[in-house]
């Protein structure tokens, strides 16, 4: 492509062959001339040599760094270091090139370009940090190549893909920091070969400690708490690990918020810090992954590969996006054109994805305007008889017209023929030249460049290229894809017209009851189930998840729910009262408010009647709140 330096000198160049041709002034105008017309075509044509013999022999490896290390996987919350290296495998040198890495949606902390001399066999590398501050996925999908001569004249930009993808684990817990400060450690191998000094339901006592609400009256020790003149309970060695299953709500409306602090990046957050908390107390811990159609289940283990592969999960989980749904087929292609623009400028140029003119024609058979151009076009064959012409002459005639003769009467018929068909002409024009103007031309432009790309990456026929034209759910949906693939997030309307919430869903708490059902199905002995999950919004749809708590009430198993709360909403109802000329934006928050706070009292009140115990994260340090709830199972152990 040209620069605007080679466009100047083109210009120039042309002037001065003009004068020197035309006027005459001087043999070295024109001489000058055609040297410079000649400098262009030998820079060109050592450009375009250079770059058809290296541009599609270029290799990109990519590669993350983590304390200098390569590493299959980042820990969220740390800087890490993405090193890019280049190698061309062509015969050519290409003197100016500039490489630009697309970075994932993260904190860039340095420069993701540069500059360089390109040459065949020698490997250049781009080195850059990022920064995630929540669990989730990264996708680097490539690097954008612009390659130039050295005098600016010409230049060209292509993107190498490369798409990878690197999940971001939760980050690391210090598990020793979560243990009571009574409990003793030493290096006894696992249970099963000796015992494990913790307290737990053993035969044997560990340690005394003080009275705390909610502990077991048949652990005290009354002797030692006579003698004190307070309560104190007794701790026992711990025979046996407590389970412990963990539930994830990863429905679209935990997705929603921003990309590392969404209700799902913070449940996977805790979820993690829980999980390793509980293993460092040699617990067993599983994991189940649900939405509105089904269920992931990762059985319960306390090994170091099961640990990483949970938090492999929890990764995964806190990377998908929400989906939109039916969304508007014009807002999908403004969106998605610009990506297609950025990752497949080979497949969007012209030059193999044109516009031809007949695209923007409407065709006037597809709108209800083809019927009135029908009638017209037909209306003539109904008046065309000498006596619908006598009949419109003797009414002119009635009107103080003279008598009328053959050919006045013959050019009365043409008329009536003619303009007819000269208005369905001129509807048929109007109706098909709107397709040239704005904004439907645009529309159209994007939605053709955009099927004929989606068609090629699925491999479809010509057909699919019309369909994306015509058919806007069809479209919808494969743009929605796009984007999703491409990790693009798009804007979100939260609530219809009628003031509902679009993503409430029902079918979850079906989904989550069955999984707890399933869970206490292969329960072996006292068993902790933490549910972490927004319920707020399905309060009153919660029948499936009670009977399933009960289920596990009534087999000596615990059950908590863990609601994630939203930063900016008060955990209670304000008790101030509402200032007059309060504007809308502020009113409706304030109902926002109070259904969400109506909401958690309603689940809160549900559940309760079943036995399971609902807090916020707000209400304490969660994972303490579970290690505790594992602390108390092990001092109520029932033998089955």
């Amino acid at each position: 492509m040209l620069t605007a330096r080679s466009t100047i000198l083109i210009l120039a160049a042309v002037f001065l062959l003009i004068v020197g041709v035309f006027y005459a002034v001087s043999a070295s105008v024109y001489l000058l001339g055609i040297s410079l017309l000649a400098l262009l075509f030998i820079e060109y044509a050592i450009f375009a040599v250079r770059y058809r013999r290296t541009a599609d022999r270029i290799e990109v490896n990519r590669v993350l760094l983590q304390s200098g290390r390569v590493v299959p996987a980042v820990w969220a919350g740390t800087k890490f270091t993405v090193r890019v290296t280049i190698t061309s495998h062509g015969s050519a040198r290409l003197p100016y090139v500039l490489l630009e890495d697309r970075p994932p949606e993260a904190y860039t902390t340095s420069d993701n370009a540069r500059t360089l001399d390109l040459r065949p066999g020698v490997p250049e590398v781009v080195e850059y940090e990022l920064q995630s501050q929540g669990p989730g996925i990264l996708r680097f999908e490539g690097v954008q190549v612009r390659v130039s001569d050295l005098m600016g004249f010409f230049y060209h930009r292509f993107f190498l893909r490369e798409p990878v993808e690197y999940l971001v684990l939760p980050p690391l817990t210090d598990g020793e920091g979560k243990h009571r400060g009574i409990k003793r450690f030493n290096s006894l191998p696992p249970p099963g070969v000796h015992r494990l000094r913790r307290a737990g339901s053993g035969s044997e006592l560990l340690d005394l400690r003080d009275y705390r609400a909610g502990d077991p009256p048949k652990m005290i020790a009354w002797k030692a708490s006579a003698r004190r003149d307070k309560l104190i309970v007794k701790e026992l060695e711990n025979d046996v690990p407590v389970r412990c299953v963990l539930f994830l709500d990863a429905s679209n409306g935990a997705r929603i918020g921003p990309p590392e602090n969404s209700p799902l990046v913070r449940m996977a957050d805790v979820a993690a810090g829980v999980a390793q908390a509980a293993a460092a107390d040699r617990d067993i811990v599983g994991l189940t992954v649900f939405d509105d159609e089904a269920a992931e289940v990762t059985q319960p283990a306390r090994t170091r590969i099961h640990m990483i592969r949970m938090l492999r999960k929890l990764a995964e989980a806190a990377g998908r996006l929400p989906d939109p749904g039916p969304t508007d087929p014009d807002l999908l292609a403004r969106y998605a054109h610009p990506v297609a623009q950025h990752l497949y400028p080979e497949l969007i140029a012209r030059s193999v994805n044109s516009r031809p003119l007949g695209l923007f024609w409407i065709p006037i058979a597809d709108s209800r305007w083809f019927l009135l151009v029908l009638a017209l076009l037909f209306a003539p064959a109904l008046l065309f008889r000498s006596e619908g012409i006598e009949i419109v002459a003797q009414a002119v005639t009635t009107l103080g017209e003279p008598s009328w003769s053959p050919f006045r009467k013959l050019l009365l018929a043409i008329g009536i023929v003619a303009f007819p068909l000269i208005l369905a002409g001129l509807i048929w024009f109007l109706h098909g030249v709107r397709g040239f103007l704005a904004p439907r031309s645009v529309r159209t432009s994007k939605r053709k460049q955009l099927g004929a790309l989606f068609a090629t990456m699925d491999s479809d026929t010509p057909a699919a290229v019309e369909r994306y034209l015509a058919d806007d759910s069809f479209f919808g949906a494969r743009a929605t894809r796009f984007l999703t693939e491409h990790r693009v997030r798009l804007p979100l309307i939260l609530h219809d017209a009628n003031g509902q919430y679009r993503f409430r869903s029902e079918a979850k708490v079906a989904v989550l009851a069955n999984a707890l059902t399933r869970a206490v199905g292969r329960a072996r002995d006292n068993e902790l189930y933490v549910i972490f999950a927004d319920l707020t919004e399905v309060a009153d749809s919660l029948e499936p998840l009670i009977k399933a708590a009960k289920v596990a009430r009534a087999r000596h198993n615990r059950v908590l729910v863990i609601i994630p709360w939203p930063a900016d909403v008060p955990v209670e109802p304000s008790l101030e009262p509402e200032k007059p000329g309060v504007k809308l934006g502020s009113l409706v928050r304030s109902v926002l408010v109070a259904r969400q706070q109506r909401g958690f009292k309603a689940v809160r009140s549900a559940l309760a009647k079943s036995g399971a115990s609902v807090v916020r994260f707000e209400d304490g340090d969660p994972v303490q709140l579970v290690l505790d709830r594992l602390d108390r199972i092990r001092g109520v152990r029932v033998r089955r």
